[in-house]
């Protein structure tokens, strides 16, 4: 996953959604539901820059499902930042504020100090 980040980082993301799919293919083999979420998180994000929203959406909203059985707010909270920018994407105001929403709460109850850019965000300062 860090090679697809630094192709994504590089502006070459062309090749990285097979990679993504493939990674999301061993991590479920081996029961890593973990790293297949982060995967997905990174190929929801690809689909969203790609035009394609309502995949992004169910990409992310699958890796959500995952990672609040797994208890892990901080990825939670990211999940949410891109489900933010595909309800924007979609036009849905509502639903983009509940997500950016629920990010600054999951990034506060982990101590992150992204918390605070969120709620800037949420404020428009």
């Amino acid at each position: 996953m860090n090679v697809a980040r630094s192709l994504i980082a590089l502006g070459d993301d062309s090749d990285v959604i097979p990679h993504l799919d493939r990674a999301r293919t061993v991590f479920a083999e081996i029961g890593d539901r973990y790293n297949q979420a982060r995967a997905s998180l990174e190929l929801g994000s690809l689909r969203l820059n790609a035009g394609e929203p309502a995949e992004a959406r169910r990409i992310l909203s699958a890796a959500l499902g995952v990672m609040v059985d797994l208890d892990a707010k901080y990825e939670q909270a990211r999940i949410h930042e891109q489900l933010c920018a595909v309800a924007t994407a979609m036009r849905t105001d509502e639903s983009a504020r509940r997500h950016l929403e629920r990010a600054a709460e999951l990034y506060e109850s982990t101590g992150s100090p992204l918390a605070e850019r969120i709620r800037r965000r949420l404020t428009g300062s």
